[in-house]
Parts: structure tokens; sequence; C-alpha cells
């Protein structure tokens, strides 16, 4: 089985659905922002956020993801790798990617909820401008999409998602 990527917001669960998807299909599971960036730059992604910049930050999220070399595995990304096409198209190469996509709504009333203060953007963009233009390049790098209102308990949306992945029949 190939390598499954979930690509959205933070808040969209990517690592609620992401942690027993791995678990269910005896797989790895990575979370871009804690396993990768933090352990590369012994930081929290907020701290080498304000230290690069957002600038020379996507460029550090790029070249982790250029980098990547895992099999069987399924990885939640930060919400900024999709923003970078050279990152993200070396990603499908490897990977199957799943775009979570719930109601914007939902994503900043969870943002908000969690106090996230690590989002590239948040220093001069609203949260709604941010999320408007992170779309474009959500809606560009997937393979399959699975929505869901974002309301129901988290076992109800992996269960949910087990019957979507398995339609997919990527094993």
């Amino acid at each position: 089985m190939k390598n499954i990527i979930l690509i959205w917001m933070p808040g969209s669960w990517k690592t609620t659905i992401g942690k027993p998807l791995a678990e269910k299909l005896n797989m790895d599971f990575l979370d871009f922002d804690d396993d990768v960036i933090e352990k590369e730059m012994w930081k929290t992604v907020g701290e080498v956020l304000e230290e690069l910049g957002e600038e020379k930050f996507l460029n550090l999220e790029e070249k982790l993801a250029l980098n990547l070399n895992i099999k069987n595995t399924v990885l939640a990304t930060s919400g900024s790798v999709p923003l970078r096409p050279k990152a993200i198209e070396y990603l499908k190469t490897i990977w199957k990617i799943i775009y979570l996509e719930i109601p914007i709504e939902t994503v900043k009333t969870r943002l908000e909820r969690m106090k996230v203060d690590r989002i590239v953007g948040m220093k001069n963009m609203t949260m709604d401008e941010i999320l408007a233009y992170r779309k474009s390049f959500y809606e560009k790098s997937y393979d399959y999409k699975f929505s869901f209102s974002g309301l129901w308990e988290k076992q109800e949306v992996f269960k949910e998602f087990i019957q979507f992945f398995k339609k997919l029949n990527l094993n």
C-alpha cells in the first residue's frame, strides 16, 4: 500500500483520523509538525515560525517535505505544506493525498478553542482570509476528498472515514 497524506488546516482532525487509521491499517503515523519540524529544529513549530519568519519557515517545510523518505505511513501535514507546489508535487508521487474538507466555520471554532498561534499568515491576514487563500491550494493537491460537517463526535467521524476509505480500495 502507498503512504497516505492528510491535508487541511489545524483543527480539521488530521491527527484524530490519522492515528487510528494508521493503527487499523498497521501503518506508521507521522505528524509533520511534531515529528518532522520539531524534531529537526528542537523547538516548537510556533518558536520556529517566530524565529524564521513566514517565508523561511515555508522554505524549511518544503525542504523537509522533499527529504521525506518513508514507507507504509499515514502523514498529517502541517496546514501550510500544500502552499509549496514542489513539496506537494513530490508528496503526490509517493503518496495518496486525502483532503479532509470540513466547513471553515468549524475549523475557526476549533482553532479558537485550541488557541493556535502557529499558522503562516496570522500576522497579516484574518483567519477567514487565510482559510480562503489556502483552500485553492488544498483543492489542487488532493487525490481524494472526504467531506464532513465537523460536528460529529470523533468516533462517528472515524467510522464514517473508514467507510469512505474502504470504498477507495487502496489496499
